[in-house]
């Protein structure tokens, strides 16, 4: 029930109700002509809060206001007793409008007050360890961004990956592990100041946000979280092997976000573990390194949308025997863009090679092509040619689909060339060879691309039983007037007859060079003088 309390213009009281009484702790006897404030002390919305002023009901008696005071006010009474209440004070006017008295009514919130406070902690704290948990750590983030950016405070993000943390869980049980973790948050909470932000961010992982802190105390902080995590026997047991991969970045007002100091001190935190774990890593110290990775993932996400988008064009560039008739094409892959500019694939290429892609695009091209084999546009006579990386031929999948394919489409077999290029990183040339022995017997064509371009060139002629040489453009270049270079191709002719190879001239540019290249023997073409590379002429 809702305390109601008269009280005179001497500030006096004159009439309690029992709700009032019982909440107070006197009867009406004892409240009746003492004074309001004495018994009734209005202190403000929180314990440690000021007190309100002497004549707290000045405005009601003086000004014939209604006061509305705000919601968990404390009132303290004489015996030391506080509640949290919801009250209001009214004044009581005569016939002719003056204030004679003021009624004061109060609601006890106190238990709805506690219950508010649980669930507001319950909201922004980890159950588990009592630390902040992310949504308030990322609150505490946005504010310190805002004192940084207004004022100029610094503050730097620790970011704690544990280590061995698995194995705890796998060999003791999940409440080890939960144990663990409450240590850990004991120990973090102990090497940090009263005002910085220990979070759990989830799962075995902790940040820490410290406040008005430059690079070098957040250094200091981390080490001394380090050993203790190192050093430190866990009591409840015998939990060896559990450290912290710590990553420490500083915020910035240039970061595209607040959270990009978390983003950075993850990343920082990610390739200290990936050294073993156990160790301290600065953001700054790596930076260039996370920009690389930071590329590759938009490269990852660039890939991915441009074979879902069909943004990997396969082009085609003729290749042409000795009296211009056209034998087939070479596939060369193109990239649009977003923008939709059509692109040369070497940076595409480039970033499929460091994600380990290579074979992804190479199956991609192969099926372009395999399907255009068995979509019968292309002529009979016309054969194409594909290239293949070092890390497909190795590649156990990429072999089999290929076997398969030729294996169930003999009839296009020879009409579909498969190039390795010469500087490709072929590991096991034995096993390469094989493969391409089994796809001569079932009629495929293979051959080594760019012969001549780096330093493997006969180790692979001598291993893999090649069906035919691609010359590289650099012994073509100015042919009819560079004797060393003729000197190379006469002898490249020379040496393709003996293996029963067929030789191809890439890069050809000039009548003069296609006429230098005829009289050397050799009889196959590819090059600008015939043609750029262009889509192909068949749909796909």
């Amino acid at each position: 029930a809702d305390g109601v309390v008269r009280i005179d213009e001497s500030r006096c009281i004159t009439y309690a109700n029992p709700a009032a009484c019982q909440m107070v702790g006197l009867d009406l006897d004892e409240l009746r002509h003492r004074p309001f404030q004495e018994y009734v002390r209005i202190v403000g919305d929180a314990p440690e809060g000021p007190a309100l002023g002497d004549d707290v009901l000045a405005e009601v008696f003086d000004g014939g206001q209604t006061l509305q005071f705000p919601s968990g006010t404390l009132l303290r009474f004489l015996r030391g007793r506080e509640i949290a209440a919801e009250c209001s004070a009214a004044p009581i006017k005569d016939a002719l409008g003056y204030v004679r008295e003021a009624v004061f009514v109060f609601h006890d919130t106190t238990e709805s007050n506690t219950l508010a406070r649980e669930l507001a902690y319950q909201a922004s704290h980890d159950m588990l360890t009592g630390l902040c948990n992310r949504r308030q750590f990322q609150s505490a983030i946005e504010k310190s961004y805002a004192a940084l950016v207004e004022h100029g405070t610094p503050s730097a993000v620790l970011f704690i990956d544990l280590d061995g943390f698995k194995a705890v869980n796998d060999r003791h049980g999940h409440q080890a592990g939960d144990d663990v973790l409450v240590w850990v948050a004991s120990v973090i909470r102990q090497a940090v100041f009263k005002r910085d932000v220990p979070a759990r961010w989830g799962g075995d992982e902790f940040a820490v946000l410290l406040i008005n802190c430059d690079a070098d105390r957040a250094h200091d902080v981390a080490r001394r979280i380090e050993a203790e995590l190192t050093t430190s026997q866990v009591r409840l047991s015998d939990y060896s092997g559990i450290s912290g991969s710590i990553g420490i970045a500083c915020m910035s007002a240039s970061d595209a976000s607040c959270m990009s100091v978390v983003n950075n001190a993850d990343l920082a935190a990610s390739i200290a573990k990936g050294r073993g774990g156990g160790g301290i890593q600065r953001f700054e110290d790596i930076r260039a390194q996370v920009e690389e990775r930071r590329s590759l993932f938009e490269w990852r996400r660039e890939i991915l949308q441009s074979l879902k988008e069909g943004r990997l064009i396969p082009y085609g560039q003729k290749i042409v025997g000795g009296d211009g008739e056209l034998l087939g094409y070479e596939m060369l892959l193109r990239w649009v863009d977003t923008s939709g500019r059509v692109n040369t694939p070497e940076r595409i290429i480039d970033a499929a090679e460091r994600l380990g892609w290579s074979t992804r695009i190479d199956g991609f091209v192969f099926g372009v092509a395999s399907r255009l084999m068995l979509s019968g546009q292309v002529p009979e006579q016309v054969h194409l040619a594909v290239n293949v990386s070092g890390r497909s031929l190795a590649d156990a999948d990429f072999r089999d689909t290929v076997t398969s394919f030729f294996s169930d489409h003999p009839h296009v077999a020879s009409r579909l060339t498969l190039e390795v290029t010469e500087t490709a990183a072929v590991s096991d040339l034995n096993l390469v060879g094989a493969f391409v022995s089994r796809l001569r017997e079932l009629g495929c064509v293979f051959a080594l691309d760019d012969f001549g371009s780096g330093f493997a060139s006969f180790s692979y002629l001598k291993a893999i039983p090649f069906s035919a040489v691609k010359i590289d453009r650099a012994y073509i270049r100015a042919l009819d007037r560079d004797p060393t270079n003729q000197l190379i191709v006469r002898n490249l002719c020379e040496l393709g007859g003996h293996l029963g190879v067929t030789l191809i001239a890439e890069g050809v540019e000039t009548q003069a060079e296609l006429a230098a290249l005829k009289a050397l023997g050799v009889s196959r073409f590819q090059g600008w003088l015939f043609q750029k590379a262009e889509p192909l002429p068949w749909s796909w």
